[in-house]
Order: C-alpha cells, then sequence, then structure tokens
C-alpha cells in the first residue's frame, strides 16, 4: 500500500478510514512534538485556542490528504459544530503515545489558566492539588 494512504473521498469517512487518519496524525505528531500540547500549539496557528477547519485542512493536505477527507474528518472530531476543536477534543482524539499535558505547558496558555475544568480534564489534577501540579517536576 502506498502513501498517501487511500482513502476515498466519494464518500462519507468510515470508522476505518477515520481511524486510520487518526493513527496517521499520531503517528506524525509523536515524532515531531515532545508534548500533545505543542503539537496543538503548532496547528492551531492563529492561536485562538481552537483548531478550526482551514486548520485542519493545512494540516492534513500536506499529509498527503485531499481537501475533501481533511473537511471529513474535521467534520467527524468536532460533531457537536463548536467554534472549532478545543485542546480536550484534541486530546481524547490524539492521546496515544503522550503522557498527559504537562501544568507547565497548559498555564503557558492563558485560558488553560483561567479554568480548572480545562486543567483537570487535560491533567487529571483538580482543587487544591493545582498548586502542588504547579511546583512538582514535570
Amino acid at each position: 500500500s502506498g502513501f498517501p494512504p487511500q482513502v476515498s473521498s466519494h464518500h462519507h469517512l468510515t470508522n476505518r478510514e477515520h481511524d486510520y487518519i487518526a493513527r496517521h496524525i499520531s503517528d506524525q505528531l509523536r515524532t515531531n512534538y515532545k508534548t500533545l500540547y505543542q503539537a496543538y500549539q503548532a496547528i492551531d496557528m492563529d492561536r485562538d485556542g481552537h483548531i478550526d477547519r482551514s486548520e485542519t485542512r493545512r494540516f492534513l493536505t500536506k499529509q498527503g490528504f485531499s481537501t475533501k477527507v481533511a473537511d471529513q474528518f474535521y467534520d467527524r472530531i468536532n460533531s457537536d459544530g463548536s467554534k472549532g476543536v478545543s485542546y480536550p477534543k484534541f486530546q481524547k482524539q490524539f492521546h496515544d503515545g503522550y503522557e498527559l499535558a504537562s501544568y507547565k505547558d497548559l498555564a503557558s496558555a492563558s485560558q488553560a489558566v483561567h479554568s480548572p475544568t480545562l486543567l483537570k480534564v487535560c491533567t487529571g489534577v483538580q482543587g487544591s492539588d493545582v498548586q502542588l501540579a504547579g511546583k512538582a517536576k514535570v
């Protein structure tokens, strides 16, 4: 089987095709970025805290996928139709092979500093444990 992968753009992505693309992306991210949060920041070009359709297209077309396949993949990972793919959504999809994001990585994002929910989702840390996590060697 050659590359780019043979994913048909004539129909909606099957679960198998979606999983294949997700695995390919995960492999690329692990190869190029030390942490999942660094990978997220690299794709979120405008740094607005959401990966939008155009950012997904840019990333996936560089990986050899068609624009139509990129759009279908985006629609699946952003199935709630929100503004874009938030870090928690991204993490849920691509966490394999990465440790959970460190507090230090998240603290660099202004929305993470002010969001106990995001901090809990991304690090598993909650409440009074936040101060300890910030002081822990990561």
